[in-house]
């Protein structure tokens, strides 16, 4: 265990991703930053900033919208299959599921559309490759939605 304490914060993109982990690292001196995206664990992508508050470590998670959601269907499918499926253990079908998961929102991720330059075309050019890519991110998303709900249902169908 590193730290005593924690909290996430939520981006829509990896460059909002990147600037906010560099505001965390201007902001508290001495940060700590782990690339979970370069370096995934199991599947598992974020950004991790290790700060200390009170001379205590405190760790903020920085996701983007497609981690947090690929992290919530990891979650639930923990729930049902139990917690070692986090941690590389579990079934191997489901396992396979999460790292495909994981793979398609790093592919994602990494198409994301530049920010618009300066030339109108350029722009106009960005603005439909930005909706094509926005639609693909729903759709992602709610893949992972629907595979959070199987989960649930076969958890709740569990005697208990």
């Amino acid at each position: 265990m590193q730290d005593i304490a924690g909290c996430r914060i939520l981006v829509k993109t990896p460059a909002d991703q990147n600037q906010m982990a560099d505001r965390l690292a201007a902001l508290f001196g001495g940060c700590r930053i782990i690339d979970r995206r370069t370096s995934p664990s199991f599947g598992y992508r974020a950004v991790h900033a290790i700060v200390t508050l009170n001379d205590r470590p405190v760790e903020v998670q920085v996701r983007t919208e497609l981690q947090h959601h690929w992290a919530q269907l990891s979650e639930r499918l923990a729930d049902v299959f139990g917690s070692e499926l986090k941690y590389g253990g579990g079934p191997a079908e489901v396992k396979q599921l999460l790292l495909e998961c994981s793979a398609l929102v790093a592919d994602l991720e990494s198409r994301e559309p530049a920010m618009p330059m300066n030339a109108l075309r350029w722009a106009f050019d960005q603005a439909i490759e930005q909706a094509a890519y926005e639609k693909e991110v729903a759709a992602v998303k709610a893949y992972f939605a629907k595979l959070v709900r199987i989960a649930q249902d076969e958890s709740d169908a569990e005697p208990k």
